[in-house]
């Protein structure tokens, strides 16, 4: 909800906040549990207001607990409109809160416990977080996720990150219940992380290698792909919207049920014997000589280069493309 409410009707806007929240709730709201704050700083933003006490259920506007703040919970606020930053600040637990309607700000903070925190609209930085070991409740994250150097282990009920996943220097060995990623999945080698959980799809690439043995369930991948002789499952792969190479490994003996491959399909040092559901494929395909003489009846050659015999009018079809509900669907099925 974007607001631009003059600070002349602040408390107009109080109170019939108020009342309809009484109405839908069930519980009474009085205007004093709202705090509103719409000006904007020099640069046009909106200014993030500084609160020292518990006193609010709803914020609209920005609000920020620093290192002056000697709040250790925060016990009534329910809902803040924009963002929250609780960066250095003493604040521990979270307790009622559940949506944050911008970006969640915990680096370096003294956080130990998200509470009922179900929604952050915007990136969630947790980077340097000592304490903090669970995203708990936390299903919905609208931009990047960043635990770098962070002692978080556990990912919670988190099904949807929008942009990347930063898990650089972090503790997560499994990304259990995420769905969705909507960009790339970084971190660095020697890593923890040991599976991909529920992930279906990934937007960017996972980086900088990919060393894990299994694509799990995963269908949708979004960048060049390389696996090594480490992998041995393809699952439930069904899109590469870059390159595809297989290079190595001796137990993938079929590409199983890929549909697509958006640029080169590169298996010549690969003990590919099977192209499985194989339909289309953007680029050229490199294949060793045994692989050509198997394939000769999908492969064509043009100026010394091969290419597969595309399946005329072939589209791929997912439920995360395009699919502005995606969202709501996934939420929902719980």
């Amino acid at each position: 909800m974007k607001l631009d409410i003059k600070p002349e009707k602040y408390e107009d806007f109080k109170e019939y906040m108020s009342l309809m929240l009484t109405k839908e709730t069930g519980k009474l709201y009085l205007p004093e549990d709202i705090f509103v704050e719409c000006g904007k700083d020099a640069l046009g933003f909106l200014k993030a207001v500084n609160i020292k006490q518990d006193d609010y259920k709803y914020i609209f506007g920005n609000v920020k607990f620093d290192n002056d703040c000697q709040l250790e919970s925060l016990e009534n606020l329910e809902y803040v409109n924009g963002f929250l930053l609780l960066e250095k600040s003493k604040i521990k637990e979270l307790k009622s809160l559940q949506y944050i309607g911008g970006g969640a700000y915990f680096e370096n903070s003294e956080i130990e416990d998200l509470g009922s925190l179900k929604t952050i609209e915007g990136d969630c930085l947790l980077n340097g977080t000592k304490k903090l070991k669970s995203l708990k409740n936390v299903e919905y994250i609208g931009r990047d996720l960043f635990l770098s150097y962070s002692e978080v282990e556990d990912l919670g009920n988190l099904k949807i990150i929008k942009g990347n996943c930063n898990l650089t220097g972090s503790k997560v060995k499994s990304l259990k219940n995420v769905e969705y990623i909507g960009g790339n999945l970084s971190f660095i080698i020697p890593y923890p992380l040991k599976d991909l959980g529920n992930l279906r799809y990934l937007g960017g690439k996972i980086g900088p290698v990919f060393n894990l043995k299994s694509l799990s369930k995963l269908e949708y991948y979004g960048g060049n792909l390389f696996l090594d002789k480490k992998v041995i499952d393809l699952g439930n792969l069904k899109y590469v919207r870059g390159n595809l190479e297989i290079n190595g490994s001796e137990e993938i003996k079929s590409l199983s049920n890929i549909e697509y491959v958006g640029g080169d399909l590169i298996l010549d040092k690969s003990n590919v014997c099977d192209l499985g559901n194989l339909k289309y494929v953007g680029g050229q395909i490199i294949l060793n000589d045994n692989q050509k003489q198997l394939f000769a009846d999908k492969i064509g050659e043009f100026a010394e280069a091969y290419f597969f015999r595309n399946q005329e009018n072939y589209v791929f079809k997912n439920e995360y493309l395009e699919n502005e509900n995606f969202k709501n669907e996934i939420l929902e099925k719980e």
